[in-house]
């Protein structure tokens, strides 16, 4: 549903008719006024002004947590002085990071903790992001966090571009 509503805000759109909706992210969308209804009758009936109460106003947000919820964290990693530093640098900028090396030399290890350096994602990353993994089918654990995917190592191109008869976003992890 968030990529309709953000498409339909990009449109221009300022009031739109939902189902009724818990949802955390919308709490968020500014410009937007949401009308939650259970049936078309009810959007008949506000249109021609028999209905006129039912725009929600939704809550406040709550701050994301601050609490640590990474299961591995870069603080943790002994060693390997320089592939942190260059970790570091590229997390302060906003790189991409490509590791390369022998195996159990701890590129996964060190890729895994990566995200434990970053910051949480602004309101409009977190859209993009939360978008993605409802097209995908896929719920996201924790909002406010970067996502880390880790596709496994034979993955085809296509499978990590994502598409097919019934389009995803890619990324495998299948095994061959």
């Amino acid at each position: 549903m968030l990529p309709a509503i953000l498409a339909a805000k990009t449109a221009g759109f300022t009031i739109l008719y939902l189902p009724p909706l818990d949802d955390f992210l919308l709490q968020q969308i500014e410009g937007l006024v949401f009308r939650f209804v259970e049936t078309l009758q009810e959007v008949i009936e506000s249109f021609s002004g028999q209905l006129s109460a039912f725009s929600t106003t939704l809550s406040s947000p709550s701050p994301p947590s601050t609490a640590s919820v990474h299961q591995k964290d870069f603080k943790h990693i002994l060693g390997h002085q320089q592939v942190k530093k260059a970790l570091e640098i590229a997390a302060a900028g906003g790189h991409n990071v490509m590791m390369t090396g022998p195996p159990g030399c701890g590129k996964s290890l060190l890729a895994e903790t990566f995200p434990s350096i970053l910051l949480y994602l602004s309101h409009e990353h977190q859209f993009e992001v939360v978008s993605i993994y409802q097209l995908a089918g896929v719920e996201k654990p924790h909002l406010g966090l970067p996502p880390f995917r880790h596709p496994h190592h034979s993955a085809s191109a296509v499978s990590l571009i994502g598409g097919g008869s019934n389009p995803k976003p890619g990324e495998s992890r299948q095994v061959p």
